[in-house]
């Protein structure tokens, strides 16, 4: 159901609620229902931005950590909230514990290739034995693969499959409307995350999937525009069109032995 924005005084607010109502009515009961505890365990969301998906968890435990490389001015609250890079020279020296769930929503696509050592070496520095690692990405070449709906403004916000155009090409249609949001769209191309690629990467760090969903309407989608979820049954297993119909995807993961 579409969360009414006129409801909340401002965009904080609302924002604040949509991550949370995300978070506890999609995927913490697709983790309860992959048998995945989080009573009281410690949790930790990477790139955690407004912090509502992350206090969402705060309702079944006290041990919620969230970062994220922007500073958002967090409200109190039972989440621990830090202003940090996990690429940080310090990042180790800021969080030192040992987590038994990890969160990347929709901040795998955000790391340029380059980087995926460093982070999954980071991962497996911050993670209990057994550890869940939640991850969700809209896969690149899908229609809004290049997040233009929340980072575009005006009728572009709207156009699907920019990612089809190539960077290139693209540098010159924004070049005169350079700005950080601009910058952090065409990034997304030094990415470029795929279903395939995804995998290909979990199985070069040694990780396997437990449970994996695919959306046609994300629940994201559900809650900001009014559409409703659809997962998809058939067409994830279509290589070539997955990549392009395909919306949202969400993977349970853990360490293989």
């Amino acid at each position: 159901m579409k969360i009414n924005k006129n409801k909340f005084k401002d965009w904080k607010s609302y924002y604040l609620h949509y991550q949370e109502t995300l978070a506890s009515s999609y995927y913490i009961p697709f983790l309860k229902n992959n048998g995945i505890d989080i009573d009281n365990k410690k949790i930790l969301e990477i790139g955690c931005g407004n912090g509502g998906f992350i206090k969402a968890f705060s309702r079944y435990s006290q041990k919620c950590t969230g970062f994220d490389i922007k500073n958002l001015n967090w409200d109190d609250s039972d989440v621990r909230y830090l202003h940090l890079n996990i690429f940080d020279d310090n990042f180790d020296t800021q969080v030192s514990d040992k987590f038994d769930v990890i969160i990347l929503r929709d901040v795998i696509e955000h790391i340029d290739n380059k980087m995926n050592d460093i982070l999954f070496d980071k991962i497996n520095s911050l993670s209990n034995e057994n550890a869940t690692i939640l991850v969700t990405f809209p896969p690149f070449y899908s229609p809004f693969g290049l997040h233009q709906q929340a980072l575009l403004g005006g009728f572009c916000r709207y156009v699907p499959f920019l990612s089809l155009i190539p960077k290139m090409i693209m540098n010159i249609i924004f070049c005169c409307r350079k700005n950080k949001d601009i910058d952090e769209m065409l990034s997304l191309y030094e990415s470029g995350m795929t279903i395939r690629s995804f995998k290909k990467m979990i199985n070069k760090f040694n990780y396997n999937i437990i449970n994996q969903k695919f959306f046609t309407v994300r629940p994201s989608h559900e809650l900001r525009y009014g559409l409703k979820t659809k997962e998809s049954k058939l067409l994830y297993k279509i290589p070539i069109l997955r990549e392009l119909l395909i919306t949202g995807t969400a993977f349970i993961i853990k360490k293989g032995s």
